[in-house]
């Protein structure tokens, strides 16, 4: 005595009605309330952000009308050599040398004093390394760097009196 199942793998036409349940449209309503809020604090910042932009498109223009002439005085003769003196000061590569000696870094050297003579463009590195051929590399290094050229060890001397014995070097090198 057995029951006979019968059993439907193709779904109802009334499926699709009965799926609709009440949480199901909860979650999209809740989708579409939060998409709606989302829409309207973009359109507000968006708002916000072409208001700014005109406002300081506005400050730019007026604070192009409004920028006074500035009256040049001349300069005495007596004060033009001072004048070009200054000039050549503020014209001098100051960072294009400084970025070519701290770009080659080694952890080992430690640079004591920078002494630059813009007339000659030469530079002079005082320093100390960790041994002689740390700084032997260190000046191999500068050589090799495009910012310098002309680089050379003038004297180096070992710290007997130091108990780790660095050695404290001059470097000379022309710069651009």
């Amino acid at each position: 005595m057995s029951k006979r199942i019968t059993i439907d793998f193709s779904a109802p036409s009334n499926a699709l009605a009965s799926s609709f349940t009440l949480l199901g449209c909860m979650i999209l309503l809740l989708g579409v309330a939060s998409t709606l809020y989302v829409l309207q604090c973009y359109t507000q910042a968006h708002a916000q952000y072409l208001e700014a932009q005109q406002r300081l498109s506005d400050l730019t223009q007026v604070r192009k009308v409004n920028t006074p002439a500035i009256a040049v005085d001349k300069v005495a003769p007596t004060n033009m050599v001072e004048v070009t003196k200054v000039v050549a000061e503020l014209n001098t590569p100051w960072q294009a040398l400084f970025a070519a000696i701290e770009l080659v870094n080694l952890p080992d050297v430690a640079i004591l004093g920078i002494s630059p003579n813009k007339k000659t463009r030469l530079v002079t590195l005082t320093g100390q390394a960790k041994n002689l051929p740390v700084a032997l590399h260190y000046v191999a290094q500068l050589q090799a760097h495009s910012g310098l050229a002309e680089v050379y060890l003038q004297k180096h001397q070992v710290e007997i009196t130091d108990p780790f014995k660095p050695v404290s070097f001059t470097i000379t090198g022309r710069w651009p």
